[in-house]
């Protein structure tokens, strides 16, 4: 073999082998690119008044619930938002965690989780329990609500919505999704 053969092999070599590693790095840059974007990417949910089938994202999760909207004016509560609960994000069990849902009031601002009607406090959230009684949606099946928390907890809570607390105190709240009813 001379010394120019061995040249070009050489180099063909080396071509193989840059190739190879862009191949790596374009394929590990769209994986990453992807995560990323489903992940920062907001949960939005619907639950429809004809089934009360609570789905998100074009039906990557539907399951079942039933709606309990019981204090005066609650029922008429379309759009939330949607946040952990502090501290729940890392609950094992399941049927342990729930989420906030925040009842949007206006264009552009939403109202706190818990309300006072009369003389009694209504909590506004997405759960499991047989036993809770929160205003909001309860999922029937643990085996969806499962499927439901570990989705949720695939998403950054990165948006951020206002919420009045009376006629001119507002406050910031970090969400990772919306909830319409349809």
């Amino acid at each position: 073999m001379n010394k120019v053969q061995r040249i070009s092999i050489i180099l063909l070599s080396l071509i193989v082998v840059l190739s190879l590693c862009h191949s790596k790095e374009v394929k590990e840059e769209e994986e990453n690119k992807e995560r990323i974007t489903t992940e920062s990417l907001p949960a939005i949910c619907q639950v429809s008044f004809y089934d009360s089938v609570l789905r998100c994202d074009g039906g990557k999760i539907e399951c079942s619930t039933t709606r309990n909207f019981t204090g005066e004016g609650t029922q008429n509560y379309r759009d939330f938002a949607i946040s952990f609960v502090p501290n729940q994000e890392n609950v094992e069990l399941a049927e342990l965690v729930k989420f906030y849902l925040y009842p949007r009031i206006e264009q552009d601002y939403y109202q706190n989780f818990t309300i006072q009607i009369g003389f009694k406090f209504h909590r506004f959230s997405i759960y499991y329990s047989q036993g809770m009684f929160d205003d909001g949606f309860r999922i029937n099946n643990l085996t969806c609500y499962t499927q439901v928390v570990d989705y949720f907890r695939s998403k950054q809570q990165d948006q951020s919505v206002k919420i009045r607390t009376d006629e001119s105190a507002v406050q910031n709240v970090t969400v990772f999704g919306f909830l319409s009813l349809v």
